[in-house]
């Protein structure tokens, strides 16, 4: 159904819909990786928000390729947070700078 609505289902794989979260992105994620991978990350986002193991158990106790999904899900999310986070930084001194020189234009400087 939200697939359908962003322009991107099946029927429609090449459209380009608008992703203010990743605007470089110029086709629907879905589009893109295949269903296994979508899958793979399923059991990432279940075992951020839920707490469990695609297998049950403690993620050490689930088959190696369980834990090197989940990690490499890990290890990319840090690096988009990262990026995002020195992005709004660079931001916020961009926005103090504009400040700082309007303050400096008023005062007379």
């Amino acid at each position: 159904m939200l697939c359908a609505l962003r322009g991107c289902a099946d029927d429609m794989p090449d459209a380009t819909p608008d992703f203010t979260w990743a605007p470089e992105l110029r086709r629907c994620p879905k589009a893109v990786f295949t269903a296994e991978v979508w899958d793979l990350f399923g059991w990432w986002c279940d075992w951020q928000t839920l707490g469990v193991s695609p297998f049950g158990g403690e993620v050490m106790d689930a088959p190696a390729y369980v834990y090197e999904t989940l990690r490499t899900c890990e290890y990319a999310a840090i690096e988009f947070r990262a990026e995002k986070h020195a992005e709004h930084e660079a931001e916020m001194r961009r926005k103090n700078a504009e400040a700082e020189e309007a303050r400096r234009k008023a005062e007379g400087r």
